[in-house]
């Protein structure tokens, strides 16, 4: 599915992804955590709304984090380890899709990122001048460069879609296809994804169709909690080795 010079690596494993089919199966969080690199990093303003859907279960997960935050809050414009973005993700994913299988809870959770982008004054700015979810996902690059670092980011028209391209891709592939399907239904389109996921380089070409009107909405947005946090247990460090 390479759209470029290069091809994804011979060890790529092609996916493809629909809309309205979950995703089956668990996240081994501990092998995904050892294997991002430490100066992959993200922007406080993303770790805000886990502090608060943990409540005190934070309290919990503080002594698992490789950079805790200062008086446990964390600062929008900072930037804090990806790893421990991840640690809460994972948390709060499995508490508020408890019903769902983890691979899906991880890509629901993930939909609703582009309301956390779209709330800051950079995202009402970017927002306000796309017309399409080909403009989105063109913009994504430029985005994430913003807001994430560690990979590079790429992306650029293919045919009726766009493929992103991540070089590397390291984290719970989950997430970024949560993302990207949140962008697509942030325009009330429907997004399908075609994935060659592979060690140095993961493509992921999305395309669009309209939204079936007799069909239910899909909204990207994160539910209530579903169980108190303290009822989970709790989490294994999955600290890398100092």
């Amino acid at each position: 599915m390479s759209t470029g010079g290069e091809r994804p690596s011979a060890a790529a494993r092609h996916i493809s992804v629909r809309c309205r089919e979950p995703l089956r199966g668990d996240v081994a969080i501990a092998q995904v955590l050892a294997e991002i690199p430490d100066d992959h990093a993200l922007k406080g303003m993303f770790f805000r709304r886990y502090v608060d859907a943990l409540g005190a279960e934070l309290d919990v997960l503080l002594p698992t984090l490789d950079a805790p935050p200062r008086l446990g809050r964390y600062m929008p414009f900072s930037t804090y380890p990806l790893a421990d973005y991840l640690r809460l993700f994972d948390r709060v994913a499995r508490s508020r899709y408890a019903g769902f299988g983890v691979r899906e809870a991880y890509r629901m959770l993930a939909r609703s990122e582009v309301e956390v982008f779209v709330a800051s004054t950079l995202g009402r700015v970017t927002f306000s001048l796309l017309q399409d979810p080909a403009a989105a996902l063109l913009k994504y690059p430029e985005s994430f460069g913003v807001l994430a670092f560690g990979p590079k980011v790429r992306a650029e028209r293919a045919g009726e879609g766009v493929c992103v391209v991540f070089e590397p891709y390291r984290g719970a592939l989950e997430y970024a296809i949560g993302v990207l399907e949140g962008l697509v239904l942030a325009f009330d389109q429907e997004p399908a994804l075609e994935i060659e996921h592979g060690d140095a380089r993961t493509e992921l070409l999305v395309t669009w169709s309209t939204h079936d009107a007799g069909a239910p909405s899909i909204r990207p947005s994160m539910p209530p909690p579903s169980m108190p946090p303290s009822s989970a247990g709790r989490p294994p460090s999955s600290r890398k080795p100092r």
